[in-house]
């Protein structure tokens, strides 16, 4: 009220899953349901919100590996950031990284920083101001997080600290006791497997970097993977083949509008920034928009119901504008005319790349196109200094190989020394798909 917005636009129902939120999933005059929790509770919102068809987008668990590899600037600092990381929210953030994966040249010193990281760890009353964690949720998730610790003893995992049991002095509320688990096998150790939601951090060695890839992606969840390494290249690499909604890379965090949420088990859609914004709309394609009539009622007079010119200009919704915002024929003019130079300028510098690269295949993401598609001129009333992108013909040497699809052979291009600076004549561009819904998409 306070803001100024209409009535019933905001509406606080009261209510537990089972009944409120059945009966709003499953409500034909609810359009969408956007849903934070468990995988359990989020299938049993998808199968409410089928029977009426509706849009549902899922923000569920997460399992994140957290890569540390021996070239790391200072292992003490990464591991304890990792085991920080771990720790926040007394374990139970959906992107914690749960599963610390540890190269295994500095496996074992790696081990002796997280132990006494975990000792360290403090626990105490939320009502308390001071750097410790605080109890669980409820009774039933403190019985899942000590059925779970028990499993890791059982099934072989090494406890380094903490275990089953409440935390000496705080044997009244749901308490847990920092734990760590160490040699943890990643199929056969349930502690591995499953989303824990409470202070439990397993390590897990591995030889290189394949083996590191095969064991963070050996899950069923895809939201938050972590990359520490000093190597820019590695890191790029892994950032394309980690099966995660999301990756930060050394400790970076998570940028305020970036889009939040995972792949697989770990949800559906997006939330933050134009991607969450663009959850919650459907796309109109209209063809023939009538540029000028009575179709307006006189809006297009009134400076003041002038819409803006795009409302997104590059992001998911950068194709949504108001059709009744129509340019004048003098600047229509002027931007073909801008259009039609940028277009000769690109073609006569890709006769020239072409010149200097005879006999040189290109890289283009589509498999039965010969040759990358020319840049994009950039529209009137785009910032200045903004570039279109594309992938240049003269890129890889020889184009793709027998059998190697687009992006195995795009994946080849950017391993290369002489090609990954971006915006060089000749090499990948910044972005991919600048303004279409892969507008995110970029080469770091």
């Amino acid at each position: 009220d306070a803001a100024g917005f209409p009535r019933g636009v905001f509406n606080l129902v009261h209510g537990n899953g089972l009944v409120a939120g059945a009966a709003l999933a499953s409500h034909p005059l609810v359009d969408m349901v956007s849903f934070t929790g468990s995988n359990r509770a989020g299938a049993a919102v998808s199968k409410a919100a089928a029977d009426t068809v509706k849009k549902v987008a899922l923000e569920l668990g997460g399992k994140g590996p957290n890569l540390i590899f021996d070239d790391v600037d200072d292992l003490a600092r990464t591991v304890r950031s990792g085991v920080a990381e771990m720790m926040l929210n007394s374990g139970q953030s959906c992107n914690a990284p749960s599963r610390m994966l540890v190269q295994r040249s500095v496996y074992t010193p790696a081990l002796r920083i997280a132990t006494a990281a975990v000792n360290e760890t403090k626990v105490g009353s939320p009502d308390v101001a001071g750097s410790h964690i605080g109890p669980l949720v409820n009774a039933a998730q403190f019985d899942r997080v000590q059925r779970l610790i028990r499993s890791g003893i059982e099934q072989g995992a090494t406890l380094l600290a903490g275990g089953q049991g409440k935390p000496a002095g705080h044997e009244v509320g749901y308490y847990v006791r920092p734990t760590l688990f160490a040699d943890v096998d990643n199929r056969r150790h349930s502690v591995a497997r499953e989303e824990i939601f409470g202070p439990v951090l397993c390590v897990i060695p591995f030889d290189d970097e394949g083996d590191a890839i095969d064991i963070a992606n050996d899950t069923v969840y895809g939201l938050t993977s972590y990359v520490q390494t000093s190597d820019a290249r590695r890191a790029r690499r892994l950032a394309r083949r980690l099966t995660a909604g999301m990756v930060e890379i050394n400790c970076a965090p998570h940028a305020a509008g970036a889009p939040f949420g995972g792949v697989k088990s770990s949800g559906l859609g997006r939330e933050g920034g134009e991607w969450g914004l663009a959850e919650f709309l459907e796309v109109k394609a209209v063809s023939g928009w009538p540029s000028s009539g009575d179709e307006t009622d006189g809006q297009a007079d009134d400076p003041a119901r002038k819409p803006s010119k795009p409302l997104f200009p590059y992001g998911p919704l950068s194709s949504v504008r108001d059709p009744t915002h129509a340019a004048s024929a003098a600047s229509a003019a002027a931007a073909a005319a801008a259009a039609a130079a940028a277009a000769a300028a690109d073609a006569a510098a890709a006769a020239a790349a072409a010149a200097n690269h005879a006999g040189v295949g290109a890289v283009t993401p589509h498999d039965a196109q010969p040759d990358a598609a020319p840049p994009r001129p950039v529209a009137a009333g785009e910032p200045k200094g903004r570039k279109a992108a594309t992938l240049a013909p003269q890129a890889r040497p020889g184009g793709r190989l027998p059998g190697e699809s687009w992006h195995q052979a795009y994946d080849s291009l950017l391993d290369e020394p002489d090609v990954v600076k971006p915006g060089e004549k000749g090499k990948p561009a910044k972005k991919l798909f600048p303004y279409g819904p892969l507008s995110s998409v970029r080469e770091p």
